[in-house]
Order: C-alpha cells, then sequence, then structure tokens
C-alpha cells in the first residue's frame, strides 16, 4: 500500500511541474537559511562542552565595590584564591590559575635561529591539564607542569619551531618584556585547542618557573593585593552552588580584611564553565567574548525562515486544490476513504520536504566555504549533526514537515465527489481566510526582518562614526621591542633615535608611547582620594601610563592646566585626568582640579592638567574616567608606539618606519597594525550580526515573494471568466490591476501594523546593550512598510498585467 502511495505522490509530483518546483524551491531555501543558520549557532552554544568536566568547572569571577558602587566586574582574581579554597572548602575537589603574559603582545620565543612573538601563553598550574579536556600528542599530562622552567606547546607551534623534529627536552627561550630571559624545555605537546573554546593558548609555561622571579611566592603564590589570574575550580558533582557562593562574604572577610577600612567590597561569583562565551562581556576576558542576545536572534531569524517556507507549502498546496479536485472525487467513487487520502497527501508532503532537504544540503556543501568567509563566522554543519542541537533540528524538520502536510491533507480529502465531479468546485470562506491569514503571518516576519536590518545598520553606522573624542585614523601602533640591552641608557638611546628618526620624516607628523591604546581594555586601576581631606571617598580610576607626545598624536584637547613634559621632574608624580575624573573625584570645573593633591595609598600626586573625555573602548560601554600617569624616561614602561601618518601613500611610510625599527631595535620583530583598523575590531560582533540578519531576511523576503508569485497565479486562474466578463463589459487595464493587486495590498498593510510593534519590542531589547545607541526613528517603519508594499506589487505585478491585458475572447472560450 505505501508503495503505491509513494508511486502516486511521485507521478503527481511530476506531473504538476510548475508547482513541484515552487514549492521543492521554496522549502529547500528556507531549510539551507535555517540548517546555516542554526549551525552557526550550535556552533556558539557549544563552547567548551567538549571538556569532559565541564558541568562541574566554574570560574571564579571577581566583582569589586566601593562606597556600594560598581568598580569593576573582572574575569580574573586573586593569585592566592584557588589553593585556598580548596584548602578551606570540601566542596572543591580541585583548583587550577592562568597568568596571561601573552595579553602585552611583547614576549619572543627563540629556538635556535628562529623567533616569533606569541601572544597564546599562559603560565598554569599542573592541575590545569588534568581538570580540563585538551588531548596530549606527546608527554605526560600528569607531570608535564610540575617542575620549573618546564613548557607544554600545541601541534601547530611544535610544527612553526620544530617541523618534523621531536620536540620534546628541546629548550626555547622566551624574553619579555619585564627583560627576563627564561629557557624552558619542551615537556608535552598536545592537540591545537578547539575553536570553540574560550580560552585559546599554544603554549603553557610551568606556574613554579613564575617564583622564580624576584618577587618569588610573596607576589605569585599568596597575594591578595594584585588580581590579574584566572581562576578555575572543579566541584564534587551534586554540590549547591548557591550555598557555596554564600559562603563566600565570610571567606573574603577572613582573608582580605583591610579592605572594609577603605569602604571597599569584593565579591567571589562563580561562572559555570559552558556559560562563559555567551555571557554580558567581563573585564580581562582571555578572548573575545559572543553575544547571547544576537545569537538568539539568529535562532529567532532561522525559526521565521523555516516557518515562512513551510507556510508558502501550505498556502500553495490548498490554493492548487482545485487541480486535484477531480482526482479526488473519482478515488472516492473508486472506494478510497478520507484516511487513505490523508496518508497519500501526507506522503506527498514528506516527499516534497526529503527532497527539498537533500537541494538544501547540497547547496550547503556547496556554498559553505564561500559563505563562511563572506560573513567571517564559521557555519559547521558538521559540528551541528553531532550535538543536541542538531537531533533537535531534525526533530524539528520532521514535525515541521508533518504538520505542513495535514491541513492541505484534510483540505484536499474533505471535497464531495458529487460536487467536484459536477465541476462546483468553490473555495470556502474558512479556507479563502486561512490563507490570507497566512500571507499576513508571512509579511509580518518579513517586514520585522526588514525593520531588524535597518536597526541593525544604523546603530552599526552609528558606532563607527561615532566622534571618539581621539583621532586614530592613519595611526600606526607598534607593539615595543621584547628584547632589550641590560643597560638602561643604551635602551634609552635607542629609543630616543627612533623617535627622532622618525620625526625626521615629513611623512610623520608625530610619535608617542603609552602603556595602553584605545581599543585594548585598560588593565591598570588605582585607588586615589583628596589629599586635602581626611576622610575622602576613594575613586578607583583606570590608569594608562604615556609620554608627552601622546595626547597630541591622538589629537586630544587639553581643557585645563597642561601636557607633560620632560622640563618638569616632578611630572613623575604628575596627573592629567580626563573630565569624568575630575567630576568623580568631586571638583566643580577643570580648573578647579589643577595644582590638587591627590594621595594613591602612600603615594602623592599633583594634577597637571584635564583632557576631554574619550572613548578607549567601544560604544556599548560608557566612556571611562581616566588618569593618565607620566612615564617619563622609564621606556620599558611603554608597551606601544604610536605612529601618525600624514600622507597618501601609506605603504611608503610603513616601509620606512619599518627599516628605522629594524636598524634600531635589531632581533625584534617589526609587529605594527593600524589603531581605527584595531579599534573597530571591537564591533565584529555587530557587523557580522548586521550581515546575516540583512542577508537572511533577504532570504525570508524571497521564500515570501515565491509564495506570493503562486498565490497570484492561482487566484488569477480561477477568477479568468471574471476577469474576461469586466473588460468586455469595459473595464480598463488599470481598472482590472486594481481589482488583482488591492486585495494583497490590504493584506500587506495588515502585516505592516503586526510588524510594527514587534520590531520596535524586540530590536529595542537588542539596543539596550549599547552604552551610546541609536533611537528608533518612524521613518525605519515607514521605509520597512513602503519597501514591503513595492515588493509585493512588484511580484504581483507580471502576472496581474499579463492578466489584464489578454484578450477576453480567448479567456472567455476556454470557459
Amino acid at each position: 500500500m505505501f508503495k503505491n502511495y509513494f508511486k502516486t505522490a511521485w507521478r503527481n509530483l511530476g506531473k504538476n511541474k510548475t508547482f513541484s518546483i515552487i514549492t521543492i524551491a521554496g522549502l529547500a531555501i528556507g531549510m539551507a537559511s535555517s540548517i546555516l543558520l542554526l549551525s552557526y549557532v550550535s556552533f556558539q552554544y557549544s563552547y567548551d562542552k567538549f571538556n569532559k568536566n565541564a558541568k562541574n568547572i566554574y570560574r571564579v569571577n571577581l566583582s569589586q565595590y566601593q562606597n556600594n558602587n560598581l568598580v569593576f566586574n573582572s574575569a580574573e582574581n586573586y593569585p592566592a584564591l584557588a589553593h585556598t579554597l580548596k584548602t578551606d572548602f570540601p566542596e572543591v575537589v580541585d583548583a587550577a590559575r592562568l597568568y596571561n603574559m601573552g595579553y602585552k603582545n611583547n614576549c619572543v620565543f627563540t629556538y635556535q635561529n628562529k623567533y616569533f612573538k606569541e601572544t597564546k601563553f599562559f603560565y598554569a598550574d599542573a592541575s590545569f591539564i588534568a581538570m580540563f579536556s585538551f588531548p596530549f600528542i606527546e608527554g605526560d599530562p600528569k607531570t608535564a607542569l610540575t617542575q620549573s622552567f618546564t613548557a607544554v606547546i600545541s601541534e601547530s607551534f611544535s610544527h612553526k619551531f620544530f617541523r618534523n623534529e621531536n620536540p620534546i627536552g628541546k629548550l626555547i627561550q622566551m624574553d619579555d618584556d619585564d627583560r627576563n630571559s627564561e629557557l624552558c624545555k619542551i615537556s608535552g605537546v598536545f592537540k591545537d585547542v578547539p575553536e570553540n573554546s574560550h580560552i585559546k593558548f599554544n603554549i603553557l609555561i610551568s606556574y613554579p618557573t613564575l617564583y622564580h622571579r624576584k618577587e618569588g611566592t610573596v607576589r605569585y603564590e599568596d597575594s591578595w593585593n594584585r588580581k590579574d589570574f584566572y581562576t578555575y575550580i572543579l566541584l564534587r558533582p551534586g554540590t549547591n552552588v548557591n550555598v557555596l557562593e554564600s559562603k563566600f562574604p565570610s571567606f573574603i572577610n577572613k582573608y582580605i580584611p583591610h579592605e572594609k577600612e577603605s569602604h571597599t567590597e569584593n565579591k567571589l561569583a562563580l561562572q559555570p564553565l559552558e556559560k562563559i562565551h555567551l555571557a554580558p562581556k567581563l573585564n580581562d576576558e582571555p578572548e573575545p567574548t559572543g553575544n547571547g542576545k544576537t545569537i538568539y536572534f539568529l535562532l529567532i531569524i532561522a525559526v521565521f525562515i523555516i516557518t515562512i517556507a513551510w507556510v508558502n507549502y501550505i498556502n500553495l498546496s490548498t490554493t492548487a486544490s482545485s487541480n486535484r479536485a477531480k482526482e479526488i472525487g473519482i478515488r472516492k467513487v473508486l472506494g478510497s476513504n478520507r484516511s487513505q487520502l490523508i496518508k497519500q497527501f501526507l506522503i506527498e508532503s514528506l516527499i516534497v520536504n526529503l527532497v527539498a532537504l537533500l537541494i538544501a544540503l547540497m547547496v550547503i556543501i556547496l556554498l559553505q566555504p564561500a559563505l563562511s568567509k563572506f560573513f567571517a563566522v564559521n557555519f559547521q554543519f558538521s559540528g551541528l549533526i553531532k550535538n543536541e542541537y542538531g537531533l533537535a533540528f531534525i526533530l524539528f524538520l520532521f514535525f515541521g514537515a508533518f504538520f505542513s502536510g495535514l491541513y492541505p491533507a484534510f483540505v484536499l480529502s474533505s471535497f464531495k465527489p458529487t460536487r467536484v465531479l459536477k465541476g462546483k468546485m468553490s473555495t470556502s470562506k474558512s479556507g479563502t481566510t486561512l490563507r490570507q491569514s497566512l500571507v499576513i503571518f508571512q509579511f509580518s516576519l518579513s517586514i520585522f526582518l526588514i525593520i531588524g536590518t535597518f536597526v541593525v545598520y544604523q546603530q552599526v553606522h552609528y558606532m563607527l562614526n561615532q566622534n571618539l573624542g581621539i583621532k586614530v585614523t592613519q595611526v600606526l601602533a607598534i607593539n615595543r621591542p621584547s628584547r632589550w640591552d641590560k643597560s638602561d641608557s643604551i635602551n634609552g638611546m635607542h629609543v630616543q633615535r627612533f623617535k627622532d628618526e622618525l620625526k625626521n620624516n615629513p611623512a610623520i607628523e608625530g610619535v608617542a608611547m603609552s602603556n595602553a591604546i584605545p581599543g585594548k581594555e585598560i588593565r591598570g586601576r588605582l585607588d586615589f582620594h583628596k589629599k586635602e581631606m581626611q576622610n575622602a571617598n576613594i575613586v578607583s580610576l583606570n590608569t594608562i601610563g604615556i609620554d608627552d607626545d601622546y595626547i597630541n598624536v591622538l589629537g586630544m584637547t587639553i581643557l585645563a592646566g597642561r601636557n607633560f613634559s620632560k622640563q618638569y621632574p616632578t611630572d613623575e608624580n604628575g596627573l592629567i585626568l580626563t573630565a569624568s575624573a575630575v567630576q568623580q573625584l568631586g571638583y566643580k570645573t577643570p580648573t578647579d582640579a589643577i595644582e590638587k593633591q591627590l594621595l594613591q595609598g602612600d603615594v602623592g600626586y599633583t594634577i597637571v592638567g584635564v583632557t576631554n573625555d574619550f572613548h578607549q573602548q567601544s560604544l556599548d560601554k560608557k566612556a571611562e574616567p581616566i588618569a593618565f600617569q607620566f612615564n617619563g624616561n622609564d621606556y620599558e614602561a611603554d608597551e606601544y608606539y604610536l605612529v601618525k601618518l600624514n600622507t597618501t601613500n601609506v605603504q611608503q611610510a610603513v616601509s620606512h618606519v619599518q627599516n628605522v625599527w629594524m636598524d634600531t631595535f635589531k632581533g625584534n620583530p617589526f609587529s605594527f597594525f593600524f589603531l581605527d583598523e584595531y579599534f573597530n575590531q571591537q564591533y565584529n560582533n555587530e557587523i557580522q550580526f548586521g550581515k546575516l540578519f540583512g542577508f537572511f531576511s533577504l532570504i525570508a523576503i524571497v521564500i515570501a515573494c515565491i509564495g506570493l508569485v503562486a498565490l497570484v497565479g492561482s487566484m488569477i486562474k480561477q477568477r479568468t471568466k471574471e476577469i474576461g466578463v469586466r473588460k468586455v463589459l469595459g473595464a480598463s487595464v488599470q481598472d482590472v490591476l486594481v481589482l488583482l493587486t488591492k486585495e494583497f495590498i490590504k493584506l500587506i498593510l495588515l502585516a505592516n501594523l503586526i510588524a510594527y510593534p514587534l520590531g520596535w519590542l524586540l530590536m529595542n531589547n537588542w539596543l539596550k546593550d549599547f552604552a551610546y545607541r541609536i533611537n528608533i526613528n518612524w521613518w525605519i517603519f515607514f521605509a520597512a512598510g513602503l519597501l514591503a508594499v513595492i515588493i509585493a506589487l512588484t511580484t504581483i505585478s507580471f502576472q496581474a498585467v499579463k492578466a489584464a491585458i489578454a484578450n477576453p475572447v480567448k479567456s472567455l472560450r476556454m470557459e
């Protein structure tokens, strides 16, 4: 029986080729788009789940409050925290620390005559390897990081340095920005860290290696002062995380009792490993994180697209019912019952969906590499079918295919044979209402997607073109040398020579140095209070060390006071504050702050200048108060050299800078980037989201229009006689066009009314994450609605015009 159903279904698809092509094309496009989006969404949700202990691993985050105001919310913590948690809480099975030296971009690794800068490396506790699932190719993971001056490296790093040699036992030299030079023995090789890991590295150096620095265990093992270590703990299965977190306040009071005296409160929070990547971003993250809300929006778009495709199928199947009416009548006369007909039509639906799915998979295989490159995202289809999201989507496709075929099956099987065989087939009012409702539903979703595309584009454009308070165009940023001479005076001469030679070139406007650059999170923070007020509140400010050219090179404005200068020896203890820092300290105007004294612990500082506020980071964060310190002749404190270009021949200027660098800082790689490009990298998530939103919104509209074409064609076919009669009675082509289009335009206008509040609610919710955002203007809704009407009219017009200009004699003769 089922074999016969399949044969009949396949025969019907071949008989109605135009209908079959339209329905399968719409479904295939919808499925391909949804699967691509879901593969990206599932990849984002898969972060860190490859770790076998993932469900019991937590990162310990640190929030600090001063005077009940949040100062920072950091992914890093105290060095002493890890082993203390393990000692004090039986719920903690193991703990591990990572110390990030790679963020400074100034470490060079050397083997024989090869040297490379490497930013993806950490000092790690030996327990880190046991806690996480990073498979080893060579070496013993249990002992690889237990000894000082040992390191484990990734497979790709091993190939880059050692080619086909066995790296075990080989020595590599690391030169860091503190003028430390360490020889580390390779004790293991691990497989490259998966792309869906929130923390990525090519080298792990044993944690005991840190002890051999000048501060030893005081600085890196027992310290409750510095806060720059990632801390992970492995909890016993079944541990109540909320109960454990409730014990942390007394734990903090036990080990850091002096914080209360300065009105400071530290709060520890446990963050599940699997939720780190898509959680709201914290300070000091080791890698750029994703945006959970954005990923959720993409999931919604995927569901919208496949739903629009299924709605198309339902609409087309019921609209084309008149073509199958006589077939159904004859089948019923010959003894077919309704249940058999329902099975027949459901099998047809299943075949259509399966063929569409196969075509969709072929399209994905062909286009996935190109789309991944264009959108700069990871469409991992192979990963989708291996996880729970793939299973969920397969079930979703199955039920969608079933239910999209269910209604047409019931409609078609309900025809009365006596009526259809007499040619008295007519469309029911309820059927017409349903089809109209489905058209409204389709275009409501499509118009919402158009609104969303406009809003995302406007927000991204706003962020990329907003006045930052600084000028970052044509600024070349260079990572400072990692290899220094042992003599401070010689190093100073090299740096000054580098600056002077560059300034002599007319294509170079200025050269500055600093320990942080716009677009990079400031990791330095100091607590200040007014010297003249004994009980003054402590104010925590981000601090950047700069030279006397930094403010001019970035085009900042001195609002009061003066810039730093080597002519003033006291500037070593001077500060330049931004306007918001002045306000936070309680001064009424920038002028009031000049020459005032601040204390940072026991160290006194004098405010010598005030600058305008500027955006150190992206516009999803508020511009934070900043205090500039003068690095003076402390050249090793500067991590970046900024070269302001003033030329149209940028490549030639960069070549000149490189030549001067190689001549001045021999043995140091020349690593540079342009500051504006670096700053705008912060918007990669939003730019990707905008591209994805716009592209797949277009796909959704195309699918809706495919259905609209078929619906209009079917409607015109049913009204052929009516159109002929109207033309015989004197109706013009314009009258016929209005007749055929007005019904659909009414539906599109109604769809606008539904889409407008939906678009405002969802997109306004998306914009809430931005500290600086656009307002959703009325014209966005008007433009989206107008565009939908134009698209609908364009889609309808071809067939409507063809019907309107047809010879009425032929249409009436056909009847």
